[in-house]
């Protein structure tokens, strides 16, 4: 059969099911999946060489580190302007410069925390005017942050390749107790939900895989859903989009009906040869990603992907006692 008119049926009590769907849930739709990559235009994006790592603020901003400059662009890409952050940034061993910065994380408050990888230290620095307000790794801490995130409460999560655990600094600055240790083996990247469930993608390559700590801290499970998963973000529903090394940004959702907590929603492919390094939510523009090329010589550049930008074919659906 084929519909007389749109692509879809529309399955409700009115149109398809005699039945009426459970309170809330409203219409019965096929689950959303990521759909093709777009590139982001040019004259957004032209003041930045090489993109290295990204964070969003929730409100239609994007914050993208130079890894030429070691200089953060403030993408809005609501207004389709930018800006390049000239309170800090550039390479060096001082206060305000970086050294191969691999992350940072924009904070609830509007603070930047940003892992300076290579000064083995993480800086902290206010919203505009940008002071420096902390400095952590120095004399306090050994450490080598090589990704970074929030949580909406303000608690900032460190991914140490040092100890192998994911460091926690309070609100106001006060070291709480890691989580994981003795878990991973080789933590690369990190993501935050709402809720609290940290994501860390162990591993490099097809031995990678994506450990969960749930928030209430009932043991960590390990996902193999995703192939050669290279970076992590959350939506605002608490699914989990996972970037890889093929270019593919997989949709990990929570599911109480299967021992692991979650199932493989779908794959959106980005028709383009190479890996998605970092993915950041954007919010109501969805994922922004880092696309490295397969192709050397090329610098990598920024895209976007609808979260919703295509449909799985065919779905199941279980009705009541007839």
């Amino acid at each position: 059969m084929i519909p007389e008119r749109n692509n879809y049926w529309l399955l409700d009590a009115v149109a398809g099911w005699q039945m009426t769907p459970s309170p809330g849930q409203g219409d019965i739709t096929l689950e959303p999946l990521p759909g093709n990559a777009t590139l982001l235009p040019s004259q957004l994006t032209n003041s930045i060489a090489c993109p290295a790592a990204l964070a969003a603020d929730g409100n239609g901003r994007v914050f993208v580190m130079d890894g030429v400059t070691n200089r953060i662009t403030v993408l809005n890409l609501s207004t389709s302007l930018s800006d390049r952050i000239e309170a800090f940034g550039g390479v060096g061993s001082a206060l305000r410069r970086f050294k191969k910065p691999q992350s940072h994380t924009v904070l609830p408050s509007g603070n930047i925390a940003i892992a300076d990888t290579g000064n083995r230290r993480v800086q902290v620095f206010s919203g505009p005017p940008y002071a420096l307000l902390r400095v952590w790794g120095e004399s306090e801490i050994s450490m080598q942050p090589v990704a970074i995130a929030s949580a909406p409460c303000g608690v900032v999560y460190i991914a140490d390749a040092e100890s192998h655990t994911i460091l926690r600094v309070s609100r106001i600055g006060e070291w709480l107790e890691p989580i994981s240790a003795g878990v991973l083996k080789n933590p690369v990247e990190l993501a935050v939900a709402a809720d609290g469930t940290v994501a860390v993608v162990d591993g490099v390559g097809v031995t990678a895989s994506i450990v969960i700590f749930p928030p209430d801290g009932a043991k960590p499970v390990t996902l193999s859903l995703v192939k050669s998963p290279l970076s992590l973000a959350f939506d605002g529903s608490g699914n989990l989009y996972a970037g890889t090394a093929n270019a593919i940004i997989a949709k990990l959702q929570p599911d109480k009906t299967q021992l692991s907590g979650w199932s493989l929603g779908g794959e959106g492919v980005s028709d383009y040869d190479g890996s998605i390094a970092r993915v950041t939510w954007a919010g109501i523009h969805g994922i922004v990603g880092i696309l490295n090329s397969a192709t050397p010589g090329i610098a990598p550049r920024l895209l976007s992907m609808d979260p919703a930008g295509a449909y799985r074919l065919t779905g199941s659906f279980t009705t009541n006692a007839l």
